[in-house]
C-alpha cells in the first residue's frame, strides 16, 4: 500500500463472538464458529476473501479445532458483520478439552487467526489482519454466548 492508503486506511476489529456446539453424538460434536467483522472506515468497503484461525486450550495451547471461511463477504463502512463455520469434531480430537469438559462443564479457549481482505479489489492484490481472542466453551450449553473478552 502507498503511504496515502495507509494514514487513511483504518485496520478492521477482528473477533470471536460465538463458539458453540451444533449437534452432540456418540461419535463427536460439531462447532459452530462466529467471528464478528468490523469495518472501521468511513467510506470504504471490506471485501473478506477469506478467515483462517485455530483453537486452542487456554491453559496449555494445545490445539483442538481449526476452519476457514472461505466464503467472500463485504462489510460496509462502519458496519459489522459475522460469519460463521462448522466444525467437527470427534472425541479423540477433544482429548484436549475432554477433562476440564467433564469436570467442570466448560473449558477456556484461545482463537487466533487470520483475516485476507481483497484491497482495491480489481487486481488481485488482499492484505492480512491477524486477530487473536479468548473466552469459555460449554459443551452442553447451547446458549453460551461469548463477547470475545471472555465475559458472558
Amino acid at each position: 500500500m502507498g503511504a496515502l492508503c495507509q494514514v487513511a486506511f483504518k485496520e478492521p476489529t477482528i473477533r470471536l463472538s460465538t463458539i458453540r456446539p451444533k449437534s452432540v453424538t456418540k461419535f463427536g460434536c460439531s462447532l459452530i464458529i462466529c467471528v464478528s467483522v468490523t469495518n472501521n472506515n468511513k467510506h470504504l468497503n471490506l471485501d473478506v476473501m477469506s478467515i483462517d484461525y485455530k483453537v486452542v486450550k487456554a491453559s496449555d495451547g494445545t490445539q483442538f479445532a481449526e476452519g476457514r471461511l472461505a466464503a467472500p463477504f463485504s462489510v460496509p463502512p462502519g458496519e459489522t458483520v459475522n460469519a460463521q463455520s462448522e466444525v467437527s469434531l470427534s472425541f479423540k480430537g477433544l482429548g484436549a478439552v475432554g477433562k476440564s469438559l467433564m469436570v467442570r462443564g466448560k473449558t477456556s479457549y484461545r482463537v487466533s487467526g487470520v483475516m485476507t481482505v481483497g484491497f482495491m479489489g480489481k487486481d488481485g492484490s488482499s492484505i492480512t489482519f491477524p486477530f487473536s481472542s479468548e473466552g469459555e466453551f460449554a459443551l452442553f450449553d447451547r446458549e453460551a454466548q461469548q463477547d470475545g473478552s471472555g465475559k458472558k
